[in-house]
């Protein structure tokens, strides 16, 4: 039986929640979609995983301060995925970063592929 190696980084997995399925719709109105239209596939991000020994809550906390640390990025890589004017974007705030957008975390990630993939630099964030 095959074994996989464990990669140590952590994810999280961003999912659009009905305030960003209203303004989609909104700026976008070639066709109306739904909430499980949107939340189909998800996007995953991989984020730095621990570099020492730690509780699962204090691993918790990391994870939490990275996201509130990058959360700007993040949302923006979301937003921009489905519409590229940027002054249609709401304001950019952790707040609405909560109300928009649901996190979940997952902190054990094994890789499958043998050879290393290619990375795809799709979005360039200014600032």
């Amino acid at each position: 039986m095959e074994q996989y190696q464990m990669v140590r980084r952590s994810a999280i997995v961003v999912v659009p929640l009905e305030p960003f399925l209203n303004w989609i719709n909104k700026v976008d109105s070639f066709e109306t979609l739904s909430l499980s239209d949107v939340q189909n596939d998800s996007n995953v991000y991989l984020i730095p995983d621990s570099d020492q020994p730690i509780t699962t809550e204090d691993l918790d906390k990391e994870i939490e301060k990275y996201i509130k640390n990058h959360f700007q990025g993040i949302f923006y890589n979301q937003l921009s995925e489905w519409h590229l004017d940027e002054k249609t974007f709401p304001e950019i705030t952790y707040e609405n970063f909560n109300r928009w957008l649901k996190v979940s975390t997952h902190t054990v990630i094994y890789d499958m592929v043998k050879k290393r993939g290619r990375i795809h630099n799709i979005f360039t964030i200014s600032g």
